[in-house]
């Protein structure tokens, strides 16, 4: 195998363009046979997935691997996320998901694990009212991060979220992040 490095800020790049490929930017999934969504993108000797379970309470996992073979893999970094629409809400879920698609479209390359850090408020007119928070309560470069996100529309709490980011080792046999 050869020695594979990867700098922090090309790591970044890579995750935010796997997730604008998958969830964030519409892509195709499939449902697996355990009811579970699966989005798979990848190029090269790099492969991304984000497969979650639930509808207006959800949780998943986000991971990004490197290839060795068809059927081997070795973890790079991941990221588990949950989630839930706050019940007593009247705006329809759909449109709540739809705005949290636009905030994570926003994610920049140096934090790219959901939404820009802060908050994030879209141009479009069907979301007039509707802001983005996410908050990076800890975070050390790429190797980890933890936080908490959620949405207000018109001033209201109408969705709340939490994901962890660790990368999974910083060298592996054929991969070194520097």
């Amino acid at each position: 195998m050869t020695l594979v490095k990867i700098s922090q800020k090309e790591l970044g790049e890579l995750l935010r363009k796997f997730k604008l490929e998958a969830y964030a930017g519409d892509g195709k999934y499939s449902d697996t046979p355990y009811g579970t969504k699966k989005y798979v993108c990848g190029r090269g000797i790099w492969r991304f997935t984000d497969e979650y379970a639930g509808d207006v309470v959800f949780s998943g996992v986000e991971r990004l691997e490197r290839v060795i073979t068809l059927d081997k893999s070795i973890g790079i970094c991941q990221m588990v996320y949950q989630g839930s629409v706050n019940p007593k809400t009247k705006i329809p879920s759909k449109k709540i998901f739809s705005f949290l698609k636009e905030a994570l479209k926003a994610l920049p390359v140096d934090y790219p694990f959901r939404g820009p850090d802060g908050r994030f408020i879209s141009k479009k007119p069907e979301f007039e009212g509707f802001s983005y928070v996410n908050y990076i309560r800890q975070k050390r470069d790429l190797e980890f991060a933890l936080g908490e996100e959620w949405i207000d529309s018109t001033g209201r709490r109408v969705y709340d979220g939490n994901w962890v980011y660790s990368l999974i080792m910083k060298k592996f046999d054929d991969v070194i992040i520097v």
